[in-house]
């Protein structure tokens, strides 16, 4: 064992993880064993689990993922929860294959579907601005200073209404880079059997014709009837403005 890893801080830290992995239900033995992986402990972090209220951490139904890079949340939700069935959409062809190569390897195609389109709100065949970094891929051109723009392909667009299945939703999880209302526009009858949604969420403008925090919000709430349960702390650009965050909106039938 390393020195780093018998410090006070280190021991601090272990026990953290320790009572947040017997928070979201792992028991004591198992949560142990969790707080002293290192793979463990991003996978809680990513998985946003932390985030959602207690009746939406144990084993969920039907999960849709939109925007689902390569793969780096459901496999983690995965690991620190689960599911019977995940619908996963994500149109960036490299990130695509990387997520179905990610989902071969966790051993999680049966539970696992993968669809090679974008979300929006009817079809169409739209450009996609490819970023040098996969996860600012977007539909929406990315502002000076969000991310380079290395090429521009057409990517098929389907409504989620016409894709997804014909039943309750336990958790929609959302990171679409600007693109929320018109994926929202598309899913109308989705989110009324929505129970849950987990959406990464902007404090400030990083695509051309995107909605921040307060205009999601208000879609969510006034349109489709949910309400903010939670949200994770920003993450922060060079001048500590707060510019990202995970949130949860609840629909409104499950909490006062």
């Amino acid at each position: 064992m390393r020195l780093e890893q018998v410090t006070p801080f280190a021991i601090l830290k272990l026990f953290d993880y320790l009572e947040r992995f017997q928070r979201i239900g792992f028991n004591r033995a198992n949560a142990f064993r969790a707080a002293l992986s290192s793979q463990k402990r991003i996978q809680i972090c990513t998985s946003g689990i932390e985030l959602l209220p207690p009746f939406l951490r144990g084993t969920l139904g039907y999960v849709i993922d939109v925007g689902a890079n390569v793969g780096q949340w459901v496999t983690s939700f995965m690991l620190v929860a689960n599911a019977e069935t995940i619908d996963c959409f994500e149109p960036n062809p490299e990130a695509f294959r990387q997520f179905t190569e990610a989902l071969k390897a966790g051993g999680l195609t049966e539970k696992v579907r993968a669809h090679n389109i974008a979300l929006g709100k009817s079809d169409a065949e739209l450009p996609m601005n490819i970023t040098s970094s996969s996860d600012y891929a977007s539909l929406l051109l990315p502002r000076p200073g969000t991310a380079d723009v290395v090429k521009t392909i057409q990517v098929p667009v389907r409504r989620l209404d016409d894709v997804a299945e014909d039943r309750t939703v336990d958790l929609m999880k959302m990171d679409v880079q600007g693109f929320e209302r018109e994926v929202l526009s598309g899913a109308a009858a989705v989110l009324r059997r929505t129970k849950a949604i987990l959406i990464e969420v902007s404090f400030r403008s990083l695509y051309v014709g995107d909605d921040n925090f307060t205009e999601i919000s208000r879609v969510l709430e006034d349109e489709h009837h949910f309400k903010l349960w939670n949200i994770s702390a920003p993450s922060r650009d060079e001048d500590n403005r707060a510019k990202q965050a995970d949130a949860v909106f609840v629909s409104s039938s499950l909490i006062p």
